[in-house]
Order: structure tokens, then sequence, then C-alpha cells
């Protein structure tokens, strides 16, 4: 007698893909945007609906996120930016900012985790996916830690610029909306600050505090 089996069909292959996440930054550099960090919903505590996409059972079970993502917009696939092995990295944190260098470098600054603020700048080498702190030798005055801040790069002067955000303040405990305006230069790693926070509104020549604005840099005038 003889028999015959079928073979199962061959299981098709993982597909890498980041975790449903928001709070999470975005730059786009050649032809690839690179997502950084946020917050998502803790392992166990979503239900599945595909690929990149979760239902969120308790919005007390979160996760801050410090991973980073890159995807291709010409093959519309996604891959881990990978750092070398044992490098920093910054902690897990989400309502931050990224600004985008021509360099092709990934500035990070601030946001929050689940223990309160940051106020770092970090920086990623998107060809090498090496992280470097740029803040951590900051001499003279620095901004408070924030999340929720606009941030743009003053690409002449290899400035980030920074307005804003709502931070913590450690004297009164209570959190605040803010107003001020700060550089930080990318090569010296200082930071200035241009106005402090205040009042503002009318009357003033600073705008209201506020937090989730825009911040976008023009470019300088032409010649006369």
């Amino acid at each position: 007698s003889s028999s015959s089996s079928s073979a199962a069909p061959a299981s098709a292959a993982a597909v890498a893909w980041p975790r449903a996440r928001w709070n999470h930054s975005a730059v786009v550099w050649q032809d690839q945007m690179y997502i950084f960090g946020g917050v998502s919903v803790a392992e166990g505590h979503g239900q599945s609906l595909g690929p990149g996409r979760v239902l969120s059972t308790s919005r007390a079970h979160t996760e801050y996120l410090n991973d980073c993502w890159a995807f291709s917009l010409r093959t519309q696939t996604w891959s881990a930016v990978a750092s070398p092995a044992n490098a920093n990295r910054p902690p897990p944190r989400g309502a931050h900012t990224a600004v985008l260098t021509a360099a092709g470098r990934m500035i990070v600054h601030g946001g929050s985790h689940e223990g309160g603020y940051h106020g770092d700048v970090w920086q990623l080498d998107l060809p090498t996916g090496l992280w470097t702190c740029l803040s951590t030798h900051c001499r003279g005055a620095v901004p408070h830690a924030r999340n929720w801040h606009a941030a743009a790069l003053w690409a002449e002067q290899h400035q980030l610029v920074v307005f804003g955000g709502y931070w913590w303040d450690p004297d009164t405990h209570k959190e605040h909306y803010a107003n001020d305006l700060w550089l930080f230069d990318l090569e010296k790693h200082v930071w200035q600050m241009l106005s402090h926070s205040s009042q503002g509104g009318s009357g003033s020549t600073a705008p209201l505090a506020r937090n989730r604005a825009t911040l976008t840099p023009l470019p300088p005038p032409p010649p006369p």
C-alpha cells in the first residue's frame, strides 16, 4: 500500500514592524522616515488589530519607548535602526522634539517619562546608528526640562531653537506652561536664553505661554 501526505505550507517570514505608539517624533532623511520613542500600550494590555495596530484595553498600562525605526518611502517597508553594541542611547520618552541636520543627524530634545521630564539633548547619526548625548557637560544656564515644546533647526548657525512647552517646577511642585526661547549650540554644546518665561500676551513682546505649538525657521532674506 502507499500513503501520501501533503506538506504544510511554509509559514511567512516574520515582518519587522514597530509597536503601535503615540507622542513619538518623526523626521525624513533621503528616502526614509525615522521615528523615535513615544508611548505604547504595555505588553499584554492591548488587543492586536494587525501589524502596527493595537486597541488599548487600559490607558493605565502604558510604556515609554526609546527605539528607532526607519520606513522606506521607496519600498514601503520598516527596519529597526540598530546601534553599535553597548552604545549609549537616550532614556525612553514621549512628547519630545526631533529635528534633522543636512548631514543626516537627528537631534532629540526633552520629553516626558514615567518619572517626570527630560531636559537632555541627544544626537543620532542616521548613517551609523550611533547616539551621542550633547548636553552631558553643559556650562552655564540651561532651560527647564519640558515636554510638548516646539523646536527647529537654525541651520546657518548650527543651533537648535526651543520654545515654550510644559515644565515642572521643583520648588512649587506644580506644572507650568512656558514661553521662554532658547538656543542650543550643536558644536559648542552651550545653551543661550533669548527670552525668559513671562506673562506674555497683550502689551508684551512675548507670546502667551503655551504647549503643542509649532516653530518654523525662515530662510535668510535675499541680499539687497
